[in-house]
């Protein structure tokens, strides 16, 4: 499946008429932790002002996958987080950061209209 999406995407172009780029990021190596088969992924990160961070997991290829965010995303510094307890619960960097909405009781909550 991945490389039939992968060459639908090859074929594609944005809005311009230029073709997509595509940056190959590796996925790390380790495949299994001591809780059976892991989905670790380096696509799972946050972009932040002025940063990137980066789920990390003592794999050899996090350096690799540092580098190419770096090159991708100029002017924001990388930084990597140990995500493995994050994958472990069922989400990923990304997925952490995401707003929670306010509670309509909660202190200065604004009432819906």
């Amino acid at each position: 499946m991945s490389r039939e999406l992968r060459e639908v995407l090859e074929s594609a172009t944005v809005v311009s008429g230029d073709p997509i780029s595509i940056t190959e990021l590796p996925a790390p190596k380790q495949l299994q932790d001591e809780s059976g088969w892991s989905d670790w992924s380096y696509i799972n990160h946050y972009v932040a002002n002025g940063a990137v961070i980066m789920g990390a997991f003592q794999d050899p290829s996090d350096e690799k996958a540092q580098q190419i965010l770096e090159e991708q995303y100029p002017g924001r510094t990388v930084e990597r987080v140990d995500a493995r307890d994050i994958f472990a619960f069922g989400g990923g960097v990304h997925c952490i950061t995401q707003q929670q909405p306010s509670s309509p009781t909660a202190p200065g909550a604004v009432p819906a209209p």
